[in-house]
């Protein structure tokens, strides 16, 4: 099940995005608590600015197993399924739920990302175009844009 997140909600997302980005983005301990503590710092924001972003979980069985943060409607800053849920459509259904929000209230038309390597062809998959070239930092960050 698709639902708005709530405060309550961000210590289990602080725990799925460091599973996800221990199993999923790097492999060395000290890139992963870098972008771990980046992700983390888009959060604080998010508690401090909740009306201008969309952030949905996905819910299965009790437990947050996926999340999406969009922020100003325009950027996507945050998605995560945690690895024992890949390939079972939790990703595509957040991006679908958060897509139709944000082409209700973005100004500008459009979503981007700095996507890592890892999550690449997902991106791809769902209709993302690559901007330009990646740059070389902790799990990749390649330039995506989806046109709204």
């Amino acid at each position: 099940m698709i639902t708005a997140v709530i405060e309550s909600d961000i210590v289990e997302i602080r725990e799925l995005i460091s599973v996800g980005v221990r199993v999923s983005v790097v492999s060395c301990e000290d890139e992963a608590e870098f972008l771990i503590k980046e992700i983390g710092a888009i959060l604080d924001w998010w508690l401090s600015k909740k009306g201008e972003s969309c952030h949905l979980k996905y819910v299965l069985e009790g437990r947050i197993v996926g999340v999406i943060l969009i922020a100003g409607y325009s950027d996507l800053c945050v998605l995560f399924v945690h690895p024992s849920c890949y390939k079972q459509g939790i990703g595509r259904a957040l991006f679908e739920a958060a897509l139709a929000l944000c082409r209700e209230r973005s100004d500008v038309g459009k979503v981007t990302l700095n996507s890592s390597t890892f999550a690449a062809g997902f991106y791809e998959a769902v209709g993302f175009v690559q901007t330009g070239p990646g740059k070389d930092l902790p799990g990749g960050c390649i330039p995506y844009e989806y046109s709204l």
